[in-house]
């Protein structure tokens, strides 16, 4: 065990550009999301780490108005993965991507960091922040910064627990660097990892490895260190659906041998999925269909379907009756809320879940952000096959990387025959599509990308 040093905590507290007191809100908020925590064992740190995290965002707004915490992919805020990460990860400012580290008041000479933090692409992050946390005085200070490349330098030794540890003496205290980097050091002056493609045979084996844990990984009193190796959880934390599946067994019952049945069925569609590639929606704009489209009979939508009919011709005003419904169904999209340009595009899909017949719609276009970045949108509309009528409890769920986007619920006070979901990613993001009924019968897809061939 390290010994706290005195001298450390002296040196950090003068090099402190002194403390941020929390709102009472913030301390709300971090009690609801420890309170998320299926173990016991980690929710302490999980508060300290949402104090942390509320404490930085008043810290940099303090220094300058015009860094902005962007907290839509943070790990913290989506339970799946702050069940499984100690760590606050995927906060960006900018184009930077910042992790958080967080500890009491009476901290050692060395902090433990996550070695999937450090390890992973999916979580790597051009800083890493330390902060203490004075929970009793409803205060936060940032002590001190590391840079990823900084810290890739280092040789560590990986403890049994999945952690680094990280001497205090690394970090830098002089925070006016960390905001002058912010300011204006190039993102690219820091190089990250790229994520690397998973082989289906490695998703294969991984099943084959979970199947039988299935029990042990159930228990929410049980760290994943103690249960898999480290070979198994890095990949299985990296995978957005299996992420969901883990914490959707730690948070079912546990009672029923039809439940695990259930969750080893659940795993299977979910390898099997990944496993099938991805759906390249960028084709469906030069009216062509990919190979992973074609294998799952996803068929093009007729471009006049698409186009409002003030603006189509006689010549092509001929429709397939079956899709008339849609139609109207797009045009009153216009009218209200969606702006769907004339160059949007799209295809669908017929499935039968549990003698339902159902039908997806997917439709695609490209377009630029505020900041002038290319970005691509999804648009998808579940509803019956014709002359056909919707279950109640049917579920249309929308996922990325980080975790659900959206989720929308036929429920029985409901009078609409469709549900509907749009998501707008960066060009590189993927969106996986899930659909299911209430008794758990459920239709998972493969990933939807916008994959563009010139620029790719």
């Amino acid at each position: 065990m390290i010994n706290p040093n005195p001298d450390i905590l002296l040196d950090f507290e003068a090099r402190s550009l002194g403390s941020i007191s929390l709102e009472e809100e913030s301390v709300r908020q971090a009690i609801q999301i420890s309170d998320t925590i299926l173990n016991p064992r980690q929710r302490w740190q999980i508060y300290l780490n949402a104090l942390a995290l509320f404490g930085f965002e008043q810290w940099i707004r303090d220094r300058d108005s015009e860094l902005i915490v962007n907290r839509k992919q943070c790990s913290l805020l989506k339970p799946q993965y702050a069940n499984f990460l100690e760590g606050v990860c995927n906060i960006q400012i900018g184009d930077y991507k910042l992790c958080l580290l967080a500890m009491g008041t009476m901290f050692d000479e060395a902090i433990s960091l996550p070695r999937i933090i450090r390890d992973r692409p999916e979580y790597a992050a051009h800083f890493y922040v330390f902060l203490s946390v004075d929970e009793e005085q409803e205060q936060v200070n940032v002590e001190g910064f590391l840079s990823y490349s900084q810290l890739v330098e280092r040789q560590l030794q990986a403890r049994s627990d999945w952690t680094y540890e990280i001497p205090l003496a690394w970090f830098d205290t002089n925070l006016e660097n960390l905001v002058l980097y912010l300011r204006c050091l190039e993102p690219t002056a820091i190089n990250l990892p790229s994520s690397e493609s998973i082989r289906a045979s490695s998703l294969r084996q991984l099943e084959s490895e979970l199947t039988p844990l299935i029990p042990q990984l159930q228990s929410s009193d049980r760290s994943l260190w103690e249960i898999l190796t480290w070979e198994q959880g890095a990949l299985l934390l990296t995978i957005p659906e299996l992420v969901n599946w883990l914490y959707d067994i730690r948070t079912e019952s546990r009672s029923s041998s039809q439940n695990l049945a259930t969750l080893t069925n659940k795993l299977s569609q979910i390898v099997q999925r990944l496993g099938q590639g991805v759906i390249n929606v960028s084709l469906w704009l030069q009216e062509e269909l990919d190979r992973v489209s074609q294998n799952l009979a996803w068929t093009l939508l007729p471009a006049e379907i698409l186009v409002p009919s003030e603006l189509r011709s006689i010549a092509s005003s001929s429709r397939v009756f079956d899709l008339e419904e849609l139609e109207g169904f797009i045009r009153n999209l216009r009218r209200t809320e969606i702006e769907i340009p004339l160059e949007t595009r799209g295809s669908y899909k017929d499935f039968s879940l549990d003698n339902n017949p159902l039908r997806l719609y997917a439709l695609t276009w490209s377009m630029l952000s505020e900041d002038n970045l290319p970005e691509w949108t999804l648009l998808l509309i579940l509803g019956a096959q014709p002359n056909r009528v919707m279950p109640q409890g049917v579920k249309l769920q929308v996922s990325d990387a980080t975790g659900i986007l959206d989720e929308q619920l036929l429920e029985q006070t409901r009078e609409n025959t469709y549900l509907y979901t749009l998501v707008i990613g960066s060009i590189d993001e993927q969106f996986s599509v899930a659909i299911s009924l209430s008794n758990g019968e459920s239709l998972m897809l493969p990933p939807f990308d916008f994959i563009d061939p010139r620029s790719r």
